[in-house]
């Protein structure tokens, strides 16, 4: 179960371009489904530090809650300091009144 996991979701590096995927309950409908971030630290067990442009996730994710991008859309120099949640993140970045 541990090998198949692993061969599903391969690890990924610091500075890597991954793709979150907002849950439904946390945007409206013309919001955006996804959110871009960039690996920025890798803790112990397997779990990643992620951020963007406006912020440096709170959360630590695990590999399976996110998908590498093949391209290096974002630069790990130009992330944001500032702590917020997905979901802060998501009402930040919305269209609508959030």
């Amino acid at each position: 179960m541990l090998r198949t996991s692993k061969r599903k979701f391969p690890p990924t590096q610091i500075g890597d371009t991954v793709r979150i995927q907002v849950p439904d309950f946390d945007r409206c409908q013309t919001d955006a489904r996804n959110v871009l971030a960039v690996v920025v630290g890798i803790e112990t067990s397997d779990f990643y530090k992620l951020a963007n442009k406006n912020s440096t996730f709170k959360q630590l994710y695990t590999r399976n809650q996110f998908v590498i991008c093949k391209e290096k859309l974002l630069s790990i120099d130009k992330i944001s300091a500032q702590e917020m949640s997905l979901r802060e993140d998501a009402a930040a970045n919305s269209r609508s009144e959030g």
